[in-house]
């Protein structure tokens, strides 16, 4: 990246499973790249260089101008800010730490959105693969909820099962199993159950 876009680089980082240690062998190498601006050139350019990584295959991420990443939700910030380890730069320099408002929306959202897929896959799809993406997108939701209840950050996926509840647990040990089409109303109703009670809750006590 620095040979690519020299210093034009505003900021580095990596996240997901390679970010917390606990990375597999077909883990997806999740990059995080800020530049001063970014230019269809600069994808092309980005393009080019992920194409001659050894493991290029693996590579995603988030690539974004400063004043995109200024203009960026509060919600996916919240995300961005805590779940991404700086390789070069720091992001503070570039956005403000987020705040217990920005967990509460992450929450709401991520909440939401599971509800809507769960719903939609259910009916329509009926992929134990995408249930399978939505019990990892609660990995993201209940570190959210933590930071939000207690002001602290639970980085890793065994941090936090010491800290939730029983039944988080047990929702937070399904985000590694492979479902099958047998399995999909049950695991789906487990879900359904944690996030509309948990919407619920929240809304009663924003009210």
């Amino acid at each position: 990246m620095e040979k690519t876009f020299e210093k034009r680089i505003r900021f580095i980082g990596i996240q997901g499973s390679y970010g917390r240690g606990e990375a597999g062998a077909e883990s997806d190498i999740d990059m995080v790249l800020i530049l001063d601006v970014l230019t269809m050139d600069d994808l092309k350019a980005y393009r080019k260089s992920v194409a001659a990584m050894e493991l290029s295959h693996l590579v995603c991420g988030f690539l974004c101008g400063v004043k995109e990443l200024a203009a960026w939700g509060k919600s996916d910030l919240f995300h961005l800010y805590f779940d991404t380890v700086p390789l070069w730069g720091k992001l503070d320099d570039l956005v403000p730490p987020p705040s217990s408002e920005d967990a509460r929306d992450a929450v709401s959202k991520g909440l939401c959105e599971i509800y809507h897929g769960a719903c939609h896959n259910i009916i329509f799809d009926r992929d134990p693969l995408i249930l399978q993406s939505l019990y990892k997108g609660l990995f993201f939701v209940l570190r959210a909820k933590y930071f939000w209840e207690h002001g602290q950050w639970k980085h890793c996926k065994n941090d936090l099962t010491r800290v939730v509840t029983e039944k988080e647990v047990s929702l937070l040990n399904r985000t590694e199993k492979r479902f099958c089409v047998e399995d999909l109303e049950a695991e789906t109703e487990a879900l359904l159950s944690w996030v509309s009670e948990t919407m619920i809750q929240i809304n009663e006590n924003n009210s």
